[in-house]
């Protein structure tokens, strides 16, 4: 039966890709609505996790009903974005990239460059995450993106392909980390979206001790490379605004575990805030807080900083 639904959605994810081809941008936004919604209305798994996680975000200053609210429009953005959105942006040129963002300027990226350790870009799956490694590719940046890869193998090979014609590489999470060394030492761009469950270590977010992966930092640490974090929330025009945090640059001089955890709790409330400020597009589907702190933090994820 799994392999029958793999098919199924590699089947869905082609003619989805092929359609992008021939049917007006205009009329797929409208689809991707419709199919977020009835993906809303048949997906009770998906509904009861968004509703826990709001519930433990926001607490009872959202009610029921408002948090359903937000949780139709994160299924309408998230199909929105991978279904519409992700397959077109191969297609779209610089100047389209640059309309979209309203005219985005990347100086403080440029700046970074500068020091010649490369860049750290943490973001989120908060608007359109696909668009933002695309806008930083039409600018000449080589950039390698961490994603977590699925069970099918042949579905991850289309949507690698499809992010190497956007113009960046993919490093799939948990592979052997020695590649983005390389990249960032060649002053590169490394893309990591953190805001997904780990059990690396724990760090506030949104009050809560949250199990929280330690790469960004570690990789900071290892390479001096600072980091930034960027988001691409989407505009009622369609549009996208990119919204930069702030910058974080790793210190040598601090004890190294320490210092992995002081730059998470930083990432960590980089990402809550956007997510406060777009609370629909952020995909409060994925179970982020299913991993509990019961164990003191292990050392095997931080020790490979040494």
């Amino acid at each position: 039966m799994k392999l029958v639904w793999q098919w199924i959605t590699r089947s869905v994810f082609r003619f989805m890709l092929a359609a992008t081809k021939v049917v007006p941008y205009p009329v797929s936004v409208f689809i991707a609505r419709g199919v977020g919604r009835f993906a809303f209305l048949i997906s009770p798994r998906y509904r009861n996790v968004a509703q826990r996680n709001l519930l433990l975000a926001f607490g009872d200053s959202l009610s029921e009903g408002k948090r359903n609210t937000i949780i139709v429009k994160v299924f309408e953005n998230f199909i929105r974005t991978l279904l519409v959105e992700f397959m077109r942006c191969p297609s779209l040129s610089p100047q389209k990239i640059s309309d979209l963002f309203g005219g985005y300027s990347l100086e403080c990226v440029d700046e970074l460059m500068k020091h010649g350790k490369g860049a750290i870009i943490v973001s989120a799956h908060l608007g359109n995450w696909e668009m933002l490694a695309r806008s930083f590719a039409v600018r000449g940046y080589k950039g390698l993106v961490v994603v977590r890869n699925g069970p099918d193998k042949k579905l991850n090979a289309l949507t690698d392909e499809l992010r190497r014609r956007s113009g960046y590489v993919v490093h799939p999470r948990g592979a052997s980390p020695k590649h983005l060394l390389n990249h960032l030492r060649s002053n590169n761009v490394v893309v990591i979206l953190p805001d997904q469950k780990s059990d690396d270590l724990f760090v506030p977010f949104f009050g809560v001790d949250t199990g929280t992966t330690a790469g960004p930092a570690i990789l900071s640490l290892k390479t001096g490379c600072p980091i930034v974090t960027v988001f691409a929330p989407r505009l009622p025009n369609g549009k996208y605004k990119m919204v930069f945090g702030r910058i974080i640059w790793p210190d040598p001089l601090v004890e190294k575990k320490t210092e992995v955890l002081r730059i998470m709790t930083e990432i960590n409330a980089e990402v809550e805030a956007v997510i406060r400020d777009y609370p629909d597009q952020w995909l409060w589907l994925h179970d982020r807080w299913r991993v509990r702190r019961t164990e003191p933090i292990q050392d095997s994820p931080i020790a490979v900083v040494s």
